[in-house]
C-alpha cells in the first residue's frame, strides 16, 4: 500500500517519477535507521513521511512525504506536526 501511495503521488507531479538527487527514493524494504510515519483514514493509508536521524538520533529531518491525490486536505502538514509532537514526547530536540 505504501508503494501505491508513492506511485499515485509521483503520477501527479510534473516529472512523474522519482528523480535521483532531487526526490528521495522510497525503498520500504531498506529503511535502515529511518522512521516511517503513516496517516490513515478508514484503515487505508492516505499519506506517509520518512524521517532521517541526525546527531546520533538527537535530531530528525523529514526526508520524504507522499500522499494520495484523494487524501484529506492538509494531511501532510498534520502528519508533520504529529511527528514533531511524537519526537518531542520522546525527548528529541
Amino acid at each position: 500500500e505504501l508503494s501505491e501511495v508513492s506511485r499515485e503521488h509521483l503520477d501527479q507531479t510534473v516529472y512523474g517519477r522519482e528523480l535521483a538527487m532531487m526526490v528521495g527514493r522510497a525503498d520500504f524494504d531498506h529503511l535502515f535507521r529511518r522512521r516511517l510515519f503513516v496517516a490513515r483514514r478508514g484503515g487505508r493509508i492516505e499519506a506517509f513521511a520518512i524521517a532521517n536521524p541526525a546527531c546520533g538520533g538527537r535530531l530528525w529531518a523529514v526526508e520524504m512525504f507522499r500522499k494520495r491525490p484523494t487524501a484529506t486536505r492538509g494531511v501532510i502538514p498534520f502528519l508533520i506536526s504529529q511527528i514533531a509532537r511524537q519526537m518531542r514526547a520522546e525527548g528529541v530536540s
